[in-house]
């Protein structure tokens, strides 16, 4: 189809004014993307110098910390040779010389004292200056608890180096001023940082104090007050509104005719500025070669569709990329949170969930969707009301950023977390708070693992507090042990020599009652320090058992009810019969008295119970075996945490004064912790007690009884008595006199020794003590069999933590005897050696 003339104008005029148009629209566009361009240099210029400003206010604070932590080391030094023996000079100054070599800024260290006279500095010349009238010296000789003082920059005397001084003050012991500490920092130092910055980058800076005096200044350095840095100290200081910490801001110069871009940031911690700055002509350098570059396009007119075309491929294909790039992103996004353990969550401004991942669904069971709209806290334990969530609302209403806010809940299906969530508040393009995005975490298995873990600690401290105290009383026990040895052995003696129809007998007989009361208290407190001589063989406890449980049935109020159950195939085990009954006449006794007022009913329960390991791993006293478990029960009042922490500690007793020593249950622990065993308590107050002892079974039978023997009459032989107490040395001396020996006592090891080495062959045997002054028992027993080998020796003793009858055994004792001695027990012991 051929044009017509008219058309052909037509479509003519209608190219031109497509021509113009797309001639105009690229000025146009050229203009508005140059305009724009000029915006982002000027803006990333800004934050350019921001950056900059903010890196160099970290340097100078690195370097002033480490200054001021060096004069305030200088301080504490100074004011502690106040205190203790002052160092010398050479040491101080060495200090200094030190300092000065670790730390690159630092020129000088200076201390004077409290007139302001130089008495120490690693330049010598300086010794003796006076510098009582300085501003820094004034300053912090009138200012009390002053911190640390920066002065102004001066120049060096004999170089052309400038310096400022940094200053602490040093306070006497009462408090009063005694001097200062002063390091000279070197300008150049900070000066050469900055040259680099300059010349790196065409940026000036500058070290200025919140007065507006110039510390180092790139490319010069000048003293005073210069027109850039004055006028932005003034700016800070006029705006109120403004952050003081840091800023930038365009700042016309009339002296110099330009403008300059400015930026200040604080130094931590110091009243210092470092402003950074650079001409806008000299910013706008690549603004311009990209402008010219740009309307040199706009007359290239043959260039004009080809350029429009090509902005639009470019810009397709930068949206192209930019979608590709976007999808990825949220691909990854999506790889991330779904391979997570946590999950991620949403909320809109009311708080309300709008958004979860699926790992939700994976952890809880709970479909996500149930919780759309719904508000945090909605399945927490303590409820949204609680005080913990009112905070936690709180927190997020002032649209707080928050991290590992810890909770638990319990969800409709049944199951039950604890869950830690963190989340920051999310806000629209215009900066309005939209809501908050957080992620969620599954802490239910690591909290009770935490639990387990302070239960366990928990026991082991007890367990280290009765080891403690079981020390303690075994020392106190050796100490009675050695008081009451003479009191029994003399009284017995005495008892012998007395008519035993006279009053003074009556008075002996009860002396040595009293006495043997006092040697059953300090067995007490022997086996509940699991220390005290006990004899273990194989032991049915259902037998002790029933024993106990028959002599309680006739002392025991009738309002209580006795329930056993004992179980007849309960293997033995290794045990002192003896204070296996001591133990279960304490429990049940303390049972019994605890349902004394209404009554009730105690359960005695016996059987054997399988340890495995994981209830072995929450009891710190017990391995993997088999036990017997004694259970005594009680429905009496019960006890509270505070009381159950207590109740094995020895003479902690709830009861009346006169009704309870307080050593019963400390006993029982002591008698099972020295039977491998160990006792657990559950009670609640208004509920009862129950107390269940495991003891580890073995394979034997049988309790055998041992016959007492008579006493030993001697036949004149000769023996040796060994013993730092007179008293113990005299009451045996007088009781083997008796028993018809021949007997001679020393109170020295060395003396002991002396006689032994001077006729190994005259004694017949002997009897000493372990815990002897300049040599303990057990080494004078080695010595004298290196004498005499065959020679038998009787070792006694009132308590020792380093020897026990294995060990007196194995080092060639005869006999092993702890105090108080009666004449029976020596008798015996003489018996089996002397026959």
């Amino acid at each position: 189809m051929s044009l017509d003339q008219k058309s052909y104008d037509g479509l003519r005029r209608r190219l031109n004014l497509f021509a113009v148009g797309t001639v105009a629209s690229i000025i146009m566009v050229a203009g508005i993307s140059s305009w724009q361009d000029h915006v982002n240099t000027i803006a990333w210029t800004e934050r350019h110098i921001q950056s900059l400003a903010g890196n160099l206010a970290e340097h100078a604070a690195r370097s002033l910390d480490a200054v001021n932590l060096t004069l305030l080391t200088v301080k504490k030094q100074a004011e502690r040779d106040r205190k203790e023996t002052p160092r010398t000079a050479q040491v101080i100054i060495k200090e200094f010389k030190d300092y000065i070599a670790e730390l690159p800024q630092i020129r000088g260290m200076i201390l004077t004292d409290a007139n302001g006279i130089i008495r120490y500095t690693e330049r010598k010349k300086s010794i003796g200056m006076d510098i009582h009238d300085r501003k820094y010296f004034k300053y912090l000789k009138d200012i009390p608890n002053a911190g640390l003082y920066i002065g102004q920059p001066l120049k060096g005397r004999t170089t052309d180096n400038w310096f400022f001084s940094t200053s602490r003050q040093i306070v006497k012991p009462d408090g009063s001023f005694d001097g200062i500490t002063m390091a000279l920092v070197k300008q150049e130092y900070f000066n050469d940082v900055y040259k680099r910055v300059e010349e790196e980058q065409g940026v000036s800076s500058a070290y200025v104090t919140d007065k507006g005096l110039i510390f180092a200044t790139s490319p010069k350095f000048t003293v005073g007050l210069d027109p850039v840095y004055g006028q932005v100290i003034d700016f800070i200081g006029k705006d109120e509104e403004g952050d003081k910490e840091s800023g930038s801001f365009q700042l016309m110069l009339f002296d110099e005719n330009f403008e300059r871009l400015v930026s200040y940031a604080k130094v931590p911690s110091f009243p210092i500025y470092i402003v950074t700055s650079i001409p806008v002509d000299k910013a706008l350098v690549p603004w311009n070669a990209r402008s010219t570059y740009l309307f040199m396009l706009v007359v290239v007119s043959l260039g004009v569709l080809l350029g429009l075309v090509s902005i639009l491929k470019i810009h397709l294909q930068k949206r192209k990329e930019a979608e590709t790039a976007l999808f990825l992103s949220e691909q990854r996004y999506r790889d991330v949170v779904e391979s997570s353990s946590d999950w991620v969550w949403e909320c809109d401004a009311d708080l309300k969930f709008t958004y979860f991942s699926e790992r939700y669904k994976k952890v809880t069971g709970m479909d996500p969707e149930q919780f759309i709209g719904t508000v945090r806290g909605v399945y927490a334990k303590e409820g949204e009301g609680s005080e913990s969530f009112k905070k936690h609302f709180s927190d997020m209403k002032a649209e707080k950023t928050f991290r590992d806010f810890i909770y638990e809940a319990t969800f409709p299906n049944g199951r039950h977390f604890h869950f830690k969530a963190s989340g920051r508040p999310i806000y629209d393009v215009d900066g309005t708070f939209i809501g908050y995005r957080g992620i969620g975490t599954d802490i239910t298995e690591q909290t009770q693992i935490d639990l387990e873990n302070k239960n366990l600690e928990k026991q082991l401290r007890h367990s280290q507090k009765m080891e403690t105290i079981g020390r303690l009383t075994g020392g106190i026990a050796h100490d009675f042990n050695n008081i009451l040895n003479p009191i029994v052995g003399f009284s017995e003696i005495l008892g012998t020599k007395l008519p035993k129809d006279s009053k003074e007998h009556e008075w002996v007989g009860r002396i040595s009652a009293a006495s043997h009361r006092a040697i059953n208290l300090i067995k007490q407190i022997m086996t509940m320090s699991r220390q005290g001589e006990s004899t273990a063989e194989p032991t049915n406890l259902q037998q002790v058992v029933s024993e106990a449980l028959g002599l309680l049935k006739s002392v025991i109020p009738k309002t209580i009810k006795i329930h056993e159950e004992i179980l007849g195939t309960c293997r033995p085990i290794l045990a002192d019969p003896a204070q296996m009954h001591q133990t279960v006449m304490n429990l049940c006794t303390n049972a019994s008295q605890a349902m004394e007022e209404k009554g009730g009913e105690l359960s005695v329960v016996l059987e054997e119970f399988d340890v495995d390991d994981s209830f072995a791993n929450h009891r710190v006293d017990l391995q993997p075996g088999t036990y017997v478990r004694l259970s005594i029960s009680d429905t009496g009042y019960g006890m509270d945490e505070a009381i159950k922490e207590k109740i094995f500690e020895p003479f902690f007793t709830t009861k009346e004064n006169g009704k309870g020593t307080g050593l019963g249950l400390a006993t029982v622990h002591g008698i099972v912790r020295s039977h491998g065993g160990c006792i657990n308590v559950y009670s609640e107050l208004g509920h009862g007690s129950t107390f269940q002892v495991y003891l580890p079974v073995v394979e034997g039978e049988g309790i055998v009884a041992v016959a007492e023997e008579a006493l030993f009459k001697g036949r004149g032989e000769r023996v040796l008595v060994v013993d730092d107490e007179v008293e113990n040395v005299d009451m045996l001396l007088t009781m083997f006199s008796a028993m018809g020996l021949d007997p001679t006592g020393v109170t020295s090891s060395l003396e002991a020794l002396d006689k032994i080495k001077a006729d190994p062959n005259f004694f017949d045997v002997v009897i000493t003590d372990q815990t002897m002054p300049g040599m303990i028992g057990s080494q004078l027993v080695e010595f004298i069999l290196d004498v005499r080998s065959d020679l038998p020796i009787v070792m006694v003793t009132g308590f020792s933590a380093t020897i026990d009858s294995e060990r007196a055994k194995e080092i060639g004792v005869a006999e092993y005897l702890t105090k108080p001695l009666t004449r029976m027990r020596m008798s015996k012991a003489l018996q089996n050696i002397l026959g």
